[in-house]
């Protein structure tokens, strides 16, 4: 195959046993070749820079930090670049918010080889790709007339707010996340209690409960 042919994968990802892994997998086709890695957003933006990239393979968290607001600036670097986004994150919370961010496709870290070359190859040929079982809750939401993005009240958070959620599910207090985001405890504290009630929590330790659960529960520590 001519290198014309190849579709150049960069990966972008802080831990790099995960890098190594989607390496191996991904340079084993012949249309497929991994041209460059990358552990946070700069460090992606000067290979979008210098090289040709077809796909970019990202993590949904960069370090503490949601990728999510990565997209629109990698896409400013190389308008035509097509993006995966690659998680352990739950895909019925976070796929819709990634596609609406300006990702192409959807995959989750328990997805075995062959369905990571096939979500590759997807959306370097110009198409999205969401798992069979998102693809199907968004259309059975649309043909119901609700929300695609119907992941409970999670759906009513915003980017920012589903961060700090995180966040407070692994343990980070008010002031660990104000230093982490670089807001005010004040403004967290606002951001902490809007969260409480948009899940209808009657109280930040209840918060801090849910979170836990739901950080435990989706795998993200």
């Amino acid at each position: 195959m001519s290198q014309s042919t190849r579709r150049n994968v960069l990966l972008v990802d802080d831990h790099a046993v995960v890098r190594t892994g989607l390496k191996a997998i991904i340079d084993g086709p012949e249309d497929l070749v991994v041209c460059g890695e990358a552990e946070d957003e700069a460090k992606a933006i000067d290979h979008l820079r210098a090289l040709a990239v077809d796909v970019a393979v990202v993590d949904l968290m960069l370090g503490k930090a949601s990728a999510l607001s990565s997209i629109k600036r990698f896409l400013q670097y190389r308008p035509q670049l097509r993006i995966l986004m690659f998680s352990m994150h739950d895909e019925e919370v976070y796929a819709t918010r990634a596609l609406q961010a300006g990702a192409h496709g959807y995959l989750m870290k328990g997805a075995d080889s062959d369905t990571l070359i096939d979500a590759v190859r997807t959306v370097a040929a110009g198409r999205i790709y969401l798992s069979p079982r998102v693809q199907s809750e968004i259309l059975s939401n649309m043909a119901a007339g609700h929300p695609v993005n119907a992941a409970g009240n999670l759906s009513a958070l915003t980017q920012s707010e589903l961060a700090i959620l995180q966040m407070l599910g692994s343990g980070q207090s008010v002031k660990d996340i104000s230093r982490t985001l670089g807001r005010s405890e004040k403004t967290i504290a606002t951001h902490r209690n809007n969260i409480r009630l948009k899940l209808d929590l009657p109280t930040s330790a209840a918060l801090v409960h849910f979170a836990t659960r739901w950080v435990q529960a989706d795998g993200i520590v």
